[in-house]
């Protein structure tokens, strides 16, 4: 087993060997230790050009293949070689995806539905309450979500499948050695123990520009939908979008207001009829041949979430007849490892990945500041009553009390929890912020 894995990674450190190569020479050869035992005729027979062929003959460093595999055994990391029965099922028909990768986790890269979720790193209010809302909705034991860990929409994507104990992974730009952003430190390690984190990239290769769009190449590969949240016209999502339809996965845009910078991208891929608008979980069961619960309306006619919940307060008439007028809004402003072939780069903006010394924006990743009177549903009204009566509670409390399903629960918690109305504390406990 050591042996094939070793010659595994050695494939993967030659440059130039991609995944089309490397199925050709395991086709030929049947396995990745027979390529390197081979002399230069039968290499020739492959196809392969001179230059390929040198670099597998003389290949030589094994010393520090063995010492990468014993790092991978020490943090619990495994490799899964496309012929390995728990390679995701859902890339082997794509001519370009990664041959090996690297994983963390217990989450099954194989479960009956894998839907994917990318946006912006700096979400509208609504964008991240959309979020939340839509990962509580799809709940069922069969699902797994996957994102790319960033900050903005993919957090709170994995964040609220944690809290509703949907299985979700991490599908990294960069190898399992590093964490980026480093504020996610504590969301990696989390999701590495109870989930998954998930790449195509060796150990030690850091994050770059050309390793995002890779990185959304792999999640579009995996999932069997995607579904953008808020994008500006120019956003690193529209590059997974792009590989989505490539390779024919459902492509899902969530609608938002024309005038807004974050919805342009979304409102860009509905217009070019390559993604449809997400109007509610029933129809996109529906469009992806998911069963809808039996009960429920049609999803031709069901409008996303309850219209009172997001409705906003209440404005004055204006006591003329002229309109009241409106404030405007202001818009919110060679690789180490070649184990899959590179799109052109996304261009640099704030939407996309790119590292850098700090977040662009000093308020990424933080609560968003809500009104001093924030409008709150029913739900969460009912849990911030319970929590003035008696504090801390605990999730099982709060559900025994409230009488309330798991997925509105979690919700309530998370919308809370990002206007700082309550904080959460270690053992899944919750007590007011104030």
């Amino acid at each position: 087993m050591e042996n094939n894995t070793l010659y595994q990674l050695a494939l993967c450190r030659i440059h130039g060997i991609g995944p089309a190569h490397t199925k050709k020479l395991i086709e030929h050869f049947g396995d990745p230790r027979s390529i390197f035992h081979a002399d230069r005729t039968a290499l020739e027979r492959t196809g392969l050009n001179e230059k390929l062929i040198d670099a597998i003959l003389n290949f030589s460093d094994y010393d520090s293949l063995r010492k990468e595999l014993r790092h991978l055994q020490q943090i619990g990391a495994r490799t899964l070689f496309y012929t390995e029965p728990d390679y995701p099922k859902r890339l082997l028909p794509l001519a370009n995806a990664p041959a090996l990768l690297f994983y963390q986790g217990t989450a099954n890269l194989n479960t009956a539905k894998i839907i994917a979720i990318a946006g912006t790193r700096n979400p509208t209010p609504y964008g991240r309450q959309m979020t939340a809302e839509l990962v509580s909705g799809l709940t069922r034991p069969d699902l797994l979500i996957i994102s790319g860990l960033a900050f903005g929409i993919d957090a709170i994507a994995h964040q609220t499948a944690m809290k509703c104990h949907i299985p979700t992974i991490g599908v990294l730009g960069h190898g399992l050695d590093h964490v980026y952003p480093a504020l996610h430190r504590g969301l990696f390690h989390a999701m590495r123990r109870h989930d998954g984190i998930l790449t195509s990239f060796l150990h030690e290769t850091k994050p770059d520009k050309y390793t995002f769009p890779v990185r959304n190449q792999l999640v579009a590969g995996l999932c069997d939908a995607l579904i953008v949240i808020e994008s500006s016209s120019t956003g690193g999502s529209l590059s997974a979008a792009a590989a989505a339809l490539k390779f024919q996965k459902k492509v899902f845009a969530l609608p938002g207001r024309i005038t807004d910078e974050k919805s342009q991208g979304c409102l860009q891929l509905i217009l070019g009829h390559q993604a449809l608008p997400l109007i509610s979980v029933d129809q996109l069961k529906a469009a992806i041949g998911w069963d809808c619960p039996s009960g429920r309306r049609s999803h031709q006619q069901s409008l996303p979430f309850s219209a009172t919940k997001h409705s906003g307060p209440a404005q004055p008439k204006p006591t003329a007849s002229i309109p009241a007028p409106q404030k405007p809004e202001q818009p919110n402003r060679a690789p180490s490892n070649a184990n899959i072939d590179l799109p052109n780069p996304t261009p640099s903006n704030a939407d996309t990945d790119l590292p850098d010394p700090a977040p662009s924006n000093p308020n990424i990743d933080q609560p968003v500041q809500e009104p001093s009177n924030p409008i709150i549903d029913p739900i969460e009204n009912q849990l911030v009553n319970l929590l003035t009566a008696q504090q801390p509670l605990s999730f099982e409390d709060l559900l025994t009390l409230s009488h309330q399903p798991v997925p509105s629960i979690s919700v309530a918690l998370l919308n809370l929890e990002i206007r700082g109305i309550i904080r959460s504390l270690p053992g899944r406990r919750y007590r007011l912020a104030s």
